[in-house]
């Protein structure tokens, strides 16, 4: 029987190897991507049920497939933050900063570190970009004019929690607060009369509030 010609059985299997390189290419290519997002996925689902070590250990290993991705980053900052490691959290919402600077909550998340430090003038800071980033974030705004009110920044901390409060989708709770700040600052400057109607607000809102109860005690 007749040998067949060598270029045929050359050309199958060089069309073997061909597809078989082309396969791992391929999977070299998709196969991170995907293991980078059911890592994401699965860090993420850890966080929200309270399983941070886990958490943290599927952000490390996102991190290390795409090293330059500002969720993975994030994610890895709040992780950290949650275990009490403040210094590398801050270190991570800062590497979220540089690679995604139009996202608000690196910048409010920074700012909850510092106040916490009780470094109020960089807390101001980072909700100031925080705002400038996301102009209707409601909490940023809440804290910004506390910390106003705690550096007796009074002009600033009313202008604050007043635009807080023109916004008709405030929830109940954070109307309230935003209202304890005011009558507040306009007790710390002494109108008496601005600050008497906040808390009769608040009693509105609440009638149980008893900061709202003792200070327009005091008042009358």
């Amino acid at each position: 029987m007749a040998k067949p010609p060598l270029i045929k059985i050359i050309i199958p299997i060089l069309i073997v190897l061909l597809l078989g390189s082309a396969w791992n290419i391929g999977s070299r290519l998709f196969l991170p991507l995907a293991n980078f997002d059911a890592l994401l996925q699965h860090g993420i689902r850890a966080y929200s049920e309270g399983q941070i070590d886990q958490a943290f250990l599927r952000f490390q290993d996102a991190s290390e497939i795409r090293p330059n991705d500002a969720t993975t980053h994030y994610m890895l900052a709040q992780s950290l933050e949650a275990m009490g490691r403040e210094d590398e959290a801050m270190e991570h919402y800062q590497q979220t900063i540089e690679l995604n600077p139009a996202k608000a909550a690196p910048y409010y998340n920074l700012a909850v570190i510092y106040n916490r430090r009780k470094d109020l003038p960089a807390a101001e800071s980072q909700l100031i970009e925080a705002l400038r980033q996301q102009r209707n974030f409601h909490g940023a705004r809440l804290m910004l004019g506390g910390i106003y009110h705690e550096q007796e920044k009074y002009e600033e901390a009313v202008d604050e929690l007043q635009r807080l409060l023109r916004n008709r989708d405030l929830e109940r709770p954070l109307e309230i607060r935003a209202r304890t700040f005011l009558a507040r600052t306009y007790t710390a400057m002494e109108e008496t009369q601005n600050a008497r109607e906040q808390w009769q607000k608040i009693l509105q809102l609440d009638h149980t509030n008893e900061e709202a109860q003792e200070a327009l005690s005091n008042l009358r």
